[in-house]
């Protein structure tokens, strides 16, 4: 099942002068896959990644998520659409700092409002178990380490069950250690929790873990890998 289409996506920055950084890129992405995009500074995998994402909506061509055509979309449309359908994971986490991780991991839920706050606080703590933080729910947030912050993160990007996880750079603040943890969760959430994943890396040896590799090179993608 294709949960992402995308069909021939330009993009222009006009400031200070016009440069097309996305030169036509179509692609699709399949239930149940870990896709990382890979290239040099300035090939344009991160604008690509916020196309995709619908955070960027200045572009040309068609996107379609979950079956739905987000192009043209309103903001309060796509603001609701990435409530239910995407969860995002940055190099660095934006945990709220003074609240506890379970706050910050239930907060994305409580906005949505779909479920009570007791059925929430269950999953989160599910979460938080398999991220190994459960122990640490009721801390605030600075109190953890980096890659604890970075698991919790992760968590909060779960919470509302999306079809589809981007991550920019998810690993790129964190040692080797927590480098392999992360790389095992995302793995974890693709092939046995059943959600997709699509992420930027600059890092050859975190698109290894990945199901495919799209290599871009100014504006284009210009090569494909499938390791499994």
């Amino acid at each position: 099942m294709t949960i992402l289409r995308a069909t021939d996506i330009v993009k222009y920055f006009t400031d200070p002068v016009r440069f097309q950084v996305l030169r036509g890129i179509s692609l699709t992405v399949e239930h149940r896959e870990f896709v990382s995009i890979i290239g040099k500074s300035g090939c344009g995998k991160s604008t690509l990644l916020y196309v995709l994402s619908t955070l960027d909506t200045d572009y040309e061509g068609t996107l379609a998520i979950a079956d739905t055509v987000v192009t043209g979309r309103d903001q309060d449309f796509l603001a609701h659409f990435r409530g239910q359908h995407i969860g995002f994971i940055f190099q660095f986490h934006f945990l709220l700092q003074e609240f506890t991780i379970l706050d910050n991991v239930m907060l994305p839920a409580l906005k949505l409002g779909r479920e009570s706050p007791a059925t929430i606080e269950h999953r989160a703590m599910d979460l938080l178990q398999r991220m190994g933080i459960a122990d640490y729910a009721r801390r605030p947030a600075k109190q953890l380490s980096g890659g604890q912050q970075q698991r919790a993160a992760i968590a909060r990007a779960l919470i509302n069950q999306p079809t589809l996880i981007i991550g920019d750079e998810p690993t790129g603040n964190l040692d080797s250690e927590n480098t392999a943890i992360v790389l095992d969760l995302l793995d974890s959430i693709c092939h046995e929790m059943g959600q997709t994943v699509i992420i930027v890396t600059h890092d050859a040896e975190v698109a290894a873990r990945s199901d495919r590799i799209l290599t871009m090179a100014d504006g284009k993608i210009i090569s494909e890998q499938t390791l499994r």
